[in-house]
């Protein structure tokens, strides 16, 4: 695992690692392979080595949204209104995609730059 950058986000010290694709905690439930995963109970999310630099910064913003849905609240306000965990994840993972490239487009347009990779 390779430490890319320690973000505070809500109050919380969060690690943001580059960790090899056959990470098992890179994979569901069924099976399916990630590209990245946030895991808010340790704070932490991991993305795969296997990805490239723009790629890997989108990704990373993602998984950084999903973060910033759970210290801030947002997580309880919308599950709220789902009735299962399986409709609260789905909708969170709709909306963070619809979100992701239109905030990734203002940061860039803003001059916002991700740390170095390492």
């Amino acid at each position: 695992m390779k430490i890319w950058f320690r973000p505070w986000i809500g109050g919380q010290r969060w690690t943001v690692a580059i960790v090899p694709d056959a990470d098992p905690r890179l994979k569901t439930e069924d099976g399916s392979e990630l590209h990245g995963a946030c895991l808010a109970s340790e704070c932490l999310i991991i993305l795969s080595d296997e990805l490239k630099s723009d790629a890997l910064i989108a990704y990373c913003l993602h998984e950084l949204e999903h973060a910033v849905f759970d210290v801030s609240g947002a997580a309880n306000e919308l599950s709220e209104h789902c009735d299962t965990a399986e409709e609260y994840e789905e909708l969170e993972e709709r909306l963070v995609r619809y979100r992701n490239p239109v905030l990734l487009g203002l940061l860039r347009e803003l001059g916002v730059c991700f740390p170095s990779i390492p």
